[in-house]
C-alpha cells in the first residue's frame, strides 16, 4: 500500500514537470503573439503618418505647379499685349485673348483699362457681370501684381492681375484665371493612391504577422 502510494505522488510529480515547460511555452507564444501585434501597429501607425505627410508635399507641389503655370501664361500675355499696344495693332490684344480661352485650364482673361473698366474679356459667362475691378484699380496705381482666389460663374478660380503698359503714359491691367478644380482633382487622386498604397502595405503585414503566429 505504502508502494502504491509512493508510485501515486511520484506519478503527479512527473506529470505537474511535464506540464510546467507546456505552460511556459505557452506564455512564451503569448507574449510574443503581442509583441508581433503591438510591431504591426507600430508599423500602421507610422505609414499611416507618412502617407498623411507625403499627401501633403503633394498638395504643396501642385498648388505651386499651378501658381508657375498661371504666372508663366500672364508673363507672356503681359509682354504680348505691351507689345501690340506700342505697335499700335490693339486687334491683336482682342485675338490673343480670345485665342487663351481655347486653353480648357484658362477660365477667362479680363482686360481693365487705365481706371480699372472692362476693356476686353474672354469668357462670354462673364459678360456684363464685371464692370471694373478693385484689384485691377490697384495694380494700375502700384504696378504690383496681385494673386487672389476668387469666385466666377459659381467657380472657384485662382487669378493673377498684373500691370500692362498701355502708352508711355497710360498703364492698364488684366487678370487671368485658372479654375482651382484641376489641382483638386488632382490632389483626390494623389489622395486615393497613396491611401490604396498604405492599406495594401497594412494588410501585407498584417498576413505575415498571422502566418507566423500560426506557424509559432
Amino acid at each position: 500500500m505504502v508502494r502504491n502510494l509512493l508510485n501515486a505522488i511520484k506519478k503527479r510529480r512527473d506529470g505537474g514537470s511535464a506540464d510546467a515547460p507546456l505552460a511556459g511555452r505557452g506564455r512564451r507564444m503569448s507574449m510574443s503573439a503581442r509583441l508581433i501585434m503591438l510591431l504591426a501597429i507600430a508599423v500602421g501607425v507610422v505609414m499611416a503618418l507618412g502617407g498623411y505627410f507625403i499627401l501633403r508635399q503633394r498638395e504643396e507641389i501642385l498648388a505651386r505647379a499651378l501658381r508657375n503655370e498661371l504666372h508663366a501664361h500672364a508673363v507672356t500675355l503681359q509682354l504680348t499685349l505691351e507689345d501690340s499696344y506700342r505697335a499700335g495693332r490693339i486687334g491683336d490684344a482682342q485675338r490673343l485673348i480670345d485665342h487663351l480661352s481655347e486653353n480648357p485650364r484658362v477660365f477667362s482673361v479680363i482686360l481693365f483699362d487705365e481706371k480699372g473698366r472692362v476693356a476686353m474679356f474672354s469668357n462670354p459667362l462673364e459678360a456684363g457681370k464685371i464692370v471694373e475691378s478693385q484689384e485691377a484699380r490697384s495694380v494700375i496705381a502700384t504696378g504690383e501684381p496681385i494673386e487672389i482666389i476668387q469666385s466666377r460663374s459659381g467657380r472657384e478660380v485662382y487669378s493673377v492681375v498684373m500691370p500692362v503698359r498701355i502708352s508711355a503714359s497710360r498703364r492698364g491691367a488684366f487678370e487671368i484665371s485658372q479654375p482651382t478644380e484641376f489641382i483638386k482633382a488632382d490632389y483626390a487622386s494623389a489622395r486615393r493612391d497613396i491611401a490604396l498604397i498604405t492599406l495594401a502595405l497594412f494588410a501585407a503585414i498584417i498576413v505575415v504577422v498571422l502566418l507566423v503566429m500560426r506557424h509559432n
